[in-house]
């Protein structure tokens, strides 16, 4: 038969058995620290989880990460420019660059070579004379003049608007598959046509250009003002202002690209109608690597390799 458990005395005088002793205060204590000590290590690993959910919120709410874009623009950081306000400012901006180096080049032509009173009213009135044009130093010149001051108008009529830079000329980083697709397709879209041309219908290029390549004397400014600063200021402009104007109305991304492209071709409209229609197809080009992109960082190398690759085409002419 079982044994009973012999009565214990407690600390009181009163008789009570082990089972009661073991339920006494002590073990209560004992218990109860033990269940503390397991809601303190549940409770830190819950403190560790809000820490760090906290941690991961202020990082994606941070102002230097971008919230999505809707219709091309950010909310957060102020809505653009409306489409007919930006169109308006881009023509301004286009006329204004353009008559200024003009101008520029006027004078500073005049003052070196010392021309009359009279021939300082046809130059300014007037149309250009077609030996200014030909001169390619001073043609170079006014490419410089150009690109400095329509990169000075565009930032400053985006810096008097709402939104910042970003929301014009995008948020996205270069890709390198991408970057190099686009800058392949760039090149094949000018070496292929001239090649074509010349080796189908033995056509050099155009007397104009030529004779402004073999007069630029010295030609770092035509290849400065060509190469690095009429791409900067015309896709600042056109994929970047003028771009973002036009996304977020009811013609969306692709509407902009066509627009974009037209308004590319238009204002390049003194090499005549196949140039224009060549220079429509490049703008295509253009705007399709801004949309893709989500940068203007794209279409300005591509620009520039256009460009530069030209200038090429007339050296070796």
């Amino acid at each position: 038969m079982a044994q009973a458990p012999s009565p214990v005395s407690s600390s009181d005088g009163s008789v009570g058995s082990v089972r009661s002793v073991r339920q006494g205060p002590a073990c209560g204590t004992v218990t109860q620290g033990v269940i503390v000590l397991r809601l303190m290590w549940i409770s830190r690993f819950r403190l560790t989880g809000l820490r760090y959910t906290v941690a991961v919120n202020a990082v994606h709410t941070d102002a230097t990460v971008p919230p999505p874009s809707i219709n091309g623009y950010t909310p957060d950081w102020g809505k653009p420019y409306p489409f007919w306000k930006s169109l308006g400012l881009g023509i301004a901006i286009y006329a204004v660059t353009l008559y200024g180096a003009w101008l520029a080049t006027s004078f500073l032509q005049l003052g070196i070579t010392w021309l009359s009173l009279q021939d300082l009213d046809k130059i300014l009135m007037g149309p250009p004379d077609e030996t200014l044009l030909r001169q390619g130093l001073w043609y170079g010149l006014a490419s410089c003049v150009a690109g400095i001051l329509g990169i000075f108008l565009v930032r400053e009529v985006i810096l008097q608007g709402e939104a910042p830079y970003r929301a014009y000329f995008g948020t996205g980083r270069l890709k390198l598959r991408q970057s190099a697709t686009f800058l392949l397709l760039a090149t094949l879209l000018v070496v292929l046509p001239q090649g074509i041309l010349r080796t189908a219908t033995g056509i050099p290029p155009p007397t104009f250009w030529t004779d402004i390549y073999r007069s630029a004397r010295p030609q770092y400014p035509l290849w400065l003002g060509l190469v690095v600063l009429a791409p900067l200021f015309e896709e600042m402009l056109f994929r970047g202002l003028l771009f973002t104007g036009a996304q977020q109305t009811w013609m969306g991304a692709k509407g902009a690209v066509l627009l974009t492209a037209l308004l590319f071709a238009i204002g390049h409209y003194q090499y005549g109608v196949i140039g224009a229609s060549y220079i429509f197809v490049q703008g295509l080009f253009l705007g399709a690597a801004r949309h893709r992109s989500d940068t203007i960082k794209l279409p300005i190398l591509m620009h520039a390799l256009w460009n530069l690759l030209f200038l090429a085409n007339l050296a070796a002419a």
